[in-house]
């Protein structure tokens, strides 16, 4: 064991002494006395550390170190002195990272010197030095335990009997196949990840893949599908591709500060992911590598990439302008019909939809009409893209599994609902039509039955009042179960009634018809129907709803 000695810090007088252990108090009481002097004990000599360049090391590793404290050598940080330079070294088994500054001298240190951290002292370490005013740090180490200085704090932990892990053979084996690589923005590429992760799981997978002339960036759940984003580079050797957790590239890209370039290496057998600064001379040597998941997982499913349809983005923009999505039911879909000279989009809300219609030139050259039923969460992210890609063209990819949809360099895609699952899907209503009855005559039976209609929207039937047409009659019947009103208007003629009809109209729309039919001066309400919904129009104004189901539509 080393002799003991004492360090006296005499901060008012600018001087610190290095002198036997226990001569510090005669040296005192001779009158060496200072109200400030801070006495420190150490067996080797005392080590002054840069504070700023520390303070880097720890915001550049401290996020791999492990959480688990049952793991003493993951769940640490390597500190390594030597004469010329200071590094540091985490992992946490699936990542790690190395930062070390070269040409930073040193005081106290004749050969390289390791010093395990564990993660409580070190986030105490990083808290302390984020002061401006701390220069530098005092370390100090004896047999078991080891001390920082910090001002007038002091950050004691005993010594580790765990050893760190051999990350020098790890990073060896990581340099011997760095050629496949690209150089992006860090802030592209961290907005990127934004983008495709989904913010409900606190581990989202992203896909990294190295294409063409591009970075594809994506990301994909079984519940909304698949996000992606793409970032133009320079690559141009064969496609590479790996998944990872999107956390472990954010956290590099957050230390890292969001500014620069980076470079990322992807390797072929084992496309494991090294991430380092690009063109940054600021004295640092920085390395994060990263693991992939185990494998890509095969997909059930195979989205569409073949984008065939192109529609103005700044016409879908004037038709979904007003609505809140996000508000809107997820479960939920809306419906986008392309035809050759126009744009239709249906809107679902619940009890109420609404439908808008307006003109388009062909973008493709295409005359066929294209229905694409889109949820409202697409539809919320359609919207904020083209807020933010103002002029841009909406394309879309269909196969018989999904539907993409891309924007600039932003695309999504999603799985098609199966045929049970569609309840919730907004419908075509029909516009061609060829039955109308009296104005007069059906207020006058709404008047007369809606007080009988349920209130209670899970029970479809009774949610609404039965109109049967006949050639010279109008009948009307609602129910909710407890009671039922049945009015009859005679000697009414309805034209193009060739045989009796019955239409079920929602409570919604009997609300909206009788407002309508009091202020309205047409004297006739014309019904239209096809397989899926009915439409009523009243002068300029149509309002659909679904067949067996407690939805109505308005057109606007």
């Amino acid at each position: 064991m080393a002799d003991k000695n004492d360090l006296l810090i005499l901060p008012n007088l600018g001087e610190s002494l290095i002198v036997p252990s226990g001569a510090s108090k005669g040296l005192i009481a001779r009158g060496r006395n200072d109200a400030k002097v801070l006495v420190v004990s150490f067996g080797q000599g005392p080590t002054f550390l840069s504070a700023p360049v520390l303070n880097i090391l720890i915001a550049r590793t401290i996020y791999a170190v492990s959480d688990d404290d049952r793991r003493q050598n993951l769940n640490s940080a390597l500190l390594i002195l030597r004469p010329t330079s200071l590094a540091m070294v985490s992992t946490d088994g699936h990542r790690l990272s190395f930062v070390e500054r070269n040409n930073e001298r040193i005081s106290g240190v004749r050969d390289e010197k390791r010093v395990l951290i564990p993660r409580l002292p070190l986030q105490e370490l990083h808290q302390l030095l984020l002061d401006p005013s701390v220069e530098s740090v005092l370390f100090v180490e004896d047999d078991d335990t080891f001390t920082i200085h910090v001002g007038q704090r002091t950050i004691n932990w005993v010594r580790p009997t765990e050893k760190f892990p051999d990350y020098e053979a790890v990073m060896t084996r990581e340099t011997q196949d760095l050629a496949r690589f690209v150089v992006v923005r860090a802030g592209e590429l961290s907005a990127a990840i934004q983008s495709v992760a989904q913010p409900v799981f606190s581990r989202n997978t992203i896909r990294l893949r190295f294409d063409q002339n591009l970075l594809r960036i994506t990301g994909s759940t079984d519940f909304v599908g698949e996000y992606e984003e793409t970032i133009r580079t320079l690559y141009t050797e064969d496609a590479v591709e790996a998944a990872f957790y999107d956390r472990y590239i954010q956290d590099f890209l957050n230390a890292l500060g969001d500014h620069g370039d980076i470079r990322l290496n992807l390797k072929d057998a084992k496309p494991d992911l090294e991430i380092s600064p690009e063109g940054q001379d600021d004295g640092y040597s920085w390395r994060y590598l990263c693991m992939p998941m185990q494998r890509i997982s095969s997909a059930r499913w195979s989205l569409p990439t073949d984008f065939t349809t192109s529609v103005s983005g700044r016409v879908v923009q004037s038709l979904i302008t007003g609505y809140n999505f996000d508000e809107l039911s997820s479960s939920e879909s809306s419906l986008l019909v392309i035809k050759a000279g126009s744009l239709i989009v249906v809107i679902r809300d619940g009890q109420r939809l609404s439908l808008r219609e307006a003109k388009q030139e062909s973008e493709d050259g295409k005359s066929n009409e294209q229905r694409i039923l889109i949820p409202h969460e697409i539809m919320s992210e359609i919207q904020r893209l083209l807020l933010e890609l103002d002029g841009e063209n909406v394309e879309f990819a269909e196969n018989g599994d999904g539907v993409r949809f891309r924007i600039g360099n932003r695309s999504h895609a999603w799985l098609k609902r199966s045929e049970q699952d569609r309840e919730n899907d907004a419908a075509m209503p029909p516009t061609e039509f060829a039955v109308a009855v009296s104005s007069r005559s059906l207020k006058a039976l709404i008047d007369r039955a809606i007080f009988a209609t349920s209130k209670e929207e899970s029970i479809y039937t009774p949610n609404g009042a039965l109109l049967v047409i006949k050639t010279e009659t109008l009948v009307m019947v609602a129910t909710d179960g407890h009671r039922l009103s049945l009015v009859e208007k005679a000697n009414d003629l309805a034209d193009g009634v060739v045989e009796e009809k019955r239409i079920l109209i929602v409570r919604e729309v009997l609300l909206e018809l009788m407002q309508l039919l009091s202020v309205s001066q047409t004297h006739n309400v014309e019904l239209a129907e096809n397989e899926g919904a009915y439409s009523c129009r009243i002068g300029d104004r149509i309002l659909s709803w679904e067949i067996g189901r407690a939805s109505c539509r308005e057109r606007v």
